[in-house]
């Protein structure tokens, strides 16, 4: 009959080591414990349970020590157990089945660690007080003639013996082990221990992955990241090359998972994938690198969005899947905690939510939280899962609990929930929390963007809106009328959920007006089919939108040769605008209007008209004259350079008209003002600011200010642009300009000079705007003023001049 030697090997273990043998009472044979130099009673209790007590000086060298019991055992098979561990109640009796059988050279035992040392066998086995998962060890091993153990730390039987052995596993023979209760660990002092013993024996073993993955692992935990990579790497390098040159590697299931572990917290994904994929690549069957091939592809979903994204979400999808499905295995490399049930159930639960499967995701997050009750993470995907399921209030009360761990996610769940809700201050102050503990980080990275969303919509609720990335920054941009940048969501289709509850919260807010420029053409070429979901939504508070045919107006002005031909010139190239040759009429009716306001109103008043019917009058002759010219563009647009002296009036007319002032250097424009040579129409005489420097420079002066005091009365409809900015930037400008009329951008602005162009003989600029843009003219005052001319421009607008930024004393100094 087969008999069983238990080698031991302890030194100070008489708290435990009494536990160890009565486990083994009736199981083994014979009991060899190596004593290393023990100063209490461990070598008298081992005596005295019927142990053979072998003294063994140690030379900090695991292999030896067991290599020295190994010496004394004489049975057919011998059991490797340490002090802190025991044999499972009941196991015995399998295990004297298997070594009865013989069939087996080499057999794996699985090793439970438990959190407490007076945790009960049931608690440990259960997993309410183990730590991680069950682990197969090779704990049970024919003894021949050659057998041996190598290695100082972390010894293994010698590789070169592994060869030809038949191994078995078997996971109902259990191992409990002690060691690990922090109490034990910490008093041993075993961490700093076998730091050192590892550190060298890596230096030997370069390309040992099982040792570099100890070492890196108990990097980690000291937090030397760096040292842990420095391994890492070194040791996959080395692999690498083996595998070139020597065929297959040994089993880097360790390596490959914190390989990919430190690459993403680097944030390079693609790489942690790469890591998982060559790890499987080379033979290596295991949860740890399907959860981490899950965790790269999710955070690849994250970095590309759009079709890829989705794609991505369902190769992460399915490796948690995988992770799942292998649930209640046991495996000879250590399992990350909770990976074949509670971390893979959360993970694939945030995936669902990412994929919009919010009941799919809540069945995950609950199935986590059966597994492992106090899991924060699953309560709080629970709590999103129930908001993407349309249950706010449930979301609330599910996270309301977690908002005391001052995590950022809890807070950001709670403020996403007040948002459906409606509830705008407390969505602020809950936002506002977020963000105060954003820098601490979040644990589902997704999270980080719901926030900035949600920051987002704070500012629509509040009357600012403003660009930004994800779907609430390109309804910022469209509703702010700025550019809304390399948005991905730009052209797709809208979340009808996403924009009814901004308009309704918008109007909520008391910023109803900020709605109108959702119904514009931008709006439809980026948000395709949101003037419908628009009107859906308002339908719902009793409000009918109707288009009542008004084309959008946009008056552009600004001194004269400050460059207004060639906005008009880069509108009127775009398919949604027209912008012909300048009306000049406008300006007349305006001035017209003021002096009828002014010589008549008293008699208007008089008679019981009023200024409403001059009102009136002067909106239709406008608005006959510019659709007469527009036709039916759904913008029209007027440039006349004083167009903008009557900005106060027309603005009060045309409540949706928006303003264009263009602006230039001063000196710029007065030094092309008095080349024109401009007399008045009606005297034939010079008009005054084309007569001399200092009176061009006074009239610029003055029509800066009075622009921009009128400006004051539209505000959000009157926007500034820089010729200087326009030439240089011409893209860029005229993205601005385009969003601010609510018209998509076309290429075709940028490039007006090669469409069919309407250009007046009598423009002074016709022929200029007939060429690309170019910055021919920015500098050109520099070469023709001379330097009295410029002090006279100075003395005349110097302090506009610097109020703009256009003036230094370098650039009066240059000038020859």
């Amino acid at each position: 009959m087969s008999t069983i030697s238990l080698c031991v090997i302890a030194r100070d273990e008489e708290q435990l080591l009494p536990g160890l043998l009565a486990s083994v009472e009736g199981v083994v044979d014979e009991v060899i414990v190596v004593d290393t130099g023990s100063c209490d009673r461990t070598v008298e209790l081992a005596r005295a349970q019927g142990a053979s007590v072998v003294s063994f000086e140690w030379i900090n060298d695991f292999a030896a020590a067991r290599n020295e019991a190994l010496s004394h055992a004489t049975c057919e098979y011998v059991l490797v157990l340490d002090a802190d561990e025991r044999l499972a109640k009941g196991d015995g009796a399998i295990l004297k089945e298997i070594v009865a059988a013989g069939d087996a050279d080499l057999v794996l035992l699985a090793l439970y660690n438990s959190n407490s040392l007076d945790a009960s066998q049931d608690e440990i086995l259960q997993g309410s007080a183990s730590m991680g998962e069950p682990i197969l060890l090779p704990r049970l091993v024919r003894r021949t003639e050659n057998l041996r153990w190598d290695g100082a730390v972390h010894e293994t039987i010698a590789v070169e013996l592994l060869d030809g052995m038949q191994v078995a596993a078997c996971a109902d023979v259990r191992i409990l082990h002690f060691g690990d209760v922090p109490e034990i660990r910490e008093g041993k002092k075993k961490d700093d221990r076998n730091l050192a013993l590892l550190e060298e024996r890596c230096k030997v073993e370069v390309g040992n992955p099982v040792m570099a993955a100890h070492l890196a692992r108990d990097y980690i935990r000291r937090g030397r990241l760096e040292d842990a990579w420095d391994r890492v790497e070194i040791c996959w390098s080395h692999l690498e090359q083996h595998r070139a040159s020597d065929g297959f590697p040994p089993a880097v299931v360790g390596l490959a998972t914190l390989r990919a572990h430190l690459l993403l917290a680097q944030g390079r994904n693609r790489c942690a994938l790469e890591a998982v994929e060559t790890g499987q690549g080379w033979g290596n069957n295991h949860p740890n690198l399907d959860l981490m091939g899950g965790a790269a592809c999710e955070m690849i979903a994250l970095e590309t969005g759009g079709a890829e994204g989705v794609s991505w979400l369902e190769r992460s999808a399915a490796s948690y899947v995988a992770c799942l499905k292998r649930h209640g295995e046991v495996f000879a490399e250590e399992l990350l905690p909770g990976a074949t049930s509670w971390a893979a159930s959360t993970r694939l639960g945030t995936v669902r939510l990412l994929q919009g499967r919010c009941e799919e995701a809540l069945d995950a997050f609950e199935t986590s939280m059966v597994l492992k009750e106090d899991h924060v993470e699953a309560r709080l995907g629970c709590a999103e899962a129930l908001l993407g399921c349309a249950q706010p209030e449930e979301a609330l009360a599910v996270v309301e609990p977690c908002l005391q761990e001052n995590l950022p996610d809890s807070w950001v769940i709670a403020a996403a929930a007040c948002d459906v809700l409606g509830r705008i201050d407390e969505l602020v102050l809950l936002a506002g929390r977020g963000r105060d503990l954003a820098e601490n980080g979040f644990m589902a990275v997704h999270r980080r963007s719901c926030l900035e969303q949600l920051e987002l919509a704070c500012c629509i609720y509040g009357g600012s809106p403003v660009p930004g990335d994800g779907p609430v920054g390109l309804l910022g941009a469209v509703m702010s009328r700025r550019p809304e940048g390399a948005n991905p969501w730009a052209g797709q289709a809208p979340d009808p959920e996403l924009v009814t509850r901004v308009a309704l919260n918008s109007i909520l807010g008391g910023h109803s007006e900020l709605l109108d420029p959702l119904f514009e053409d931008r709006a439809e070429d980026l948000l395709p089919g949101v003037s419908s979901i628009l009107q859906d939504a308002l339908s719902q508070l009793g409000v009918n939108v109707v288009d009542d045919g008004e084309p959008t107006y946009l008056f552009i002005g600004g001194a004269g040769r400050s460059g207004t031909t060639l906005v008009r010139a880069m509108l009127d190239a775009h398919s949604g605008v027209y912008c012909g040759p300048e009306v000049k009429l406008v300006t007349g009716i305006c001035e017209m209007h003021k002096v009828w306001t002014e010589a008549m109103g008293d008699s208007f008043e008089a008679s019981g008209v009023g200024s409403a019917p001059l009102d009136a009058g002067v909106r239709s002759f406008v608005d006959a004259v510019l659709r007469e010219v527009g036709g039916d563009a759904r913008c029209i647009a007027e440039k006349t350079p004083h167009n903008l002296l009557g900005m106060e009036l027309l603005g009060r007319l045309f409540p949706r008209a928006r303003f264009l002032h263009v602006v230039r250097d001063g000196r710029a424009v007065a030094a092309s003002l008095v080349k024109q040579q401009w007399v008045h129409p009606g005297t034939g005489e010079l008009v005054p600011y084309c007569r001399d420097h200092g009176s061009a420079a006074r009239y610029w002066g003055e029509m800066i200010t009075e622009v921009r005091t009128q400006a004051l009365q539209v505000q959000d409809r009157y926007m500034e642009v820089v010729y200087e900015e326009l030439v240089t930037q011409p893209e860029q400008v005229m993205r601005q300009v385009l969003a601010f009329v609510g018209q998509p951008w076309e290429d075709a602005v940028v490039h007006h000079h090669a469409s069919d162009q309407r250009l007046s003989p009598t423009e002074s600029s016709s022929e200029a705007v007939s060429r690309a843009v170019n910055t021919d003219a920015v500098d050109r005052w520099r070469r023709e003023l001379t330097t009295e001319q410029v002090q006279e421009i100075e003395s005349a607008a110097g302090e506009i001049l610097s109020w703009l930024g256009y003036t230094t004393p370098v650039d009066i100094q240059s000038v020859g």
